[in-house]
């Protein structure tokens, strides 16, 4: 019994180092995860990084998501501005409800900043960490809001290696980079969908 007891310790220190390892590697060289919802970060909370991303705490359609990320550096070229009297109409079709937060315009995009108190914070925490996004290192996180095949597919031409979609739709599983979260039609964030991928081997560039 003390023999096996011994060797479950010395198995789990084991385990702990590598774990040790592995995270060490993932903050030398910290992603950054541009997200089209609060995914981004529950994964930087996960692992215990900086924000290098500016989709933090906000959410984007997929279309305009998709739109930001194929044309990084011109969009976070632009001021970001206050939209007063927000649709909410076109919140609601992304599963929102009653917009209580500030709403910003970038250029043709509408950015829903749902974790921020009022639209100056949310634009001074916007500013303070677009400039930290490493171009060298960056992993592309959209999960499904009420996406179509069309928009999946759309997602997989933006010329960043990195990319993974997220979704309980099994019918939108169209390669290997789409991942099933689950399918009962319970909602991401219910779930325990950081368990569903690999993301930090994905992070250290050994997936696929």
């Amino acid at each position: 019994m003390l023999i096996r007891r011994i060797f479950r310790k010395i198995k789990n220190l084991g385990k702990l180092a590598i774990k040790s390892i592995s995270y060490h590697k993932l903050h030398k060289n910290i992603p950054s995860i541009i997200s089209n919802n609060c995914s981004g970060v529950f994964l930087y909370k996960e692992f215990g990084c900086k924000y290098l991303s500016p989709t933090i705490n906000l959410q984007l359609s997929p279309s305009d998501y998709i739109k930001f990320c194929k044309n990084l550096e011109h969009y976070l070229s632009i001021e970001i501005e206050e939209i007063k009297n927000p649709d909410n109409k076109a919140f609601k079709a992304l599963g929102g409800s009653k917009i209580n937060f500030p709403v910003g315009k970038l250029d043709d995009l509408t950015i829903y900043f749902q974790h921020y108190k009022d639209f100056k914070s949310a634009e001074s925490k916007w500013e303070e960490r677009k400039v930290r996004i490493n171009y060298d290192n960056i992993f592309l996180v959209l999960i499904d809001t009420f996406c179509d095949e069309d928009t999946v597919k759309d997602f997989f031409t933006i010329p960043y290696k990195n990319k993974i979609f997220m979704t309980g739709n099994k019918g939108l599983l169209i390669n290997n980079n789409c991942i099933l979260i689950n399918n009962d039609n319970q909602l991401w964030f219910e779930r325990d969908w950081l368990k569903r991928f690999n993301f930090k081997k994905w992070f250290l560039n050994k997936h696929g």
